[in-house]
């Protein structure tokens, strides 16, 4: 969903693809299971081909689906997806942005 983004005090660079599923429960709403958003990003350095890589908001190892993932050295961790669905149809246009924690692995 746009360029690679440079990472700041890291030689990684991300491309954001966008969110692949999100089954979260509506805020407002009650609901059996709390669901999960699932993110798909491009990892890369000045040296290496792109890795697609997928962070879910919440474990499951049932799916494959992790909260962060190791690439090139450093931990990528999935935090947000923002908007949180909403009971009420999310708008059109509406585009999603993630947030993620990037640490070098020591």
């Amino acid at each position: 969903m746009g360029d690679y983004q440079q990472i700041a005090g890291t030689d990684l660079s991300i491309k954001y693809n966008g969110i692949i599923e999100d089954s979260r429960c509506p805020e407002g709403m009650t609901c059996v299971w709390a669901g999960v958003a699932v993110a798909e990003l491009e990892v890369m350095t000045p040296s290496s081909r792109p890795r697609t890589i997928q962070l879910a908001t919440t474990e499951m190892e049932s799916r494959g689906l992790k909260k962060f993932e190791t690439v090139y050295g450093y931990d990528i961790s999935l935090k947000t997806v923002s908007p949180y669905p909403s009971k009420n149809e999310k708008p059109a246009g509406t585009k999603n942005s993630i947030g993620l924690e990037i640490q070098k692995q020591k």
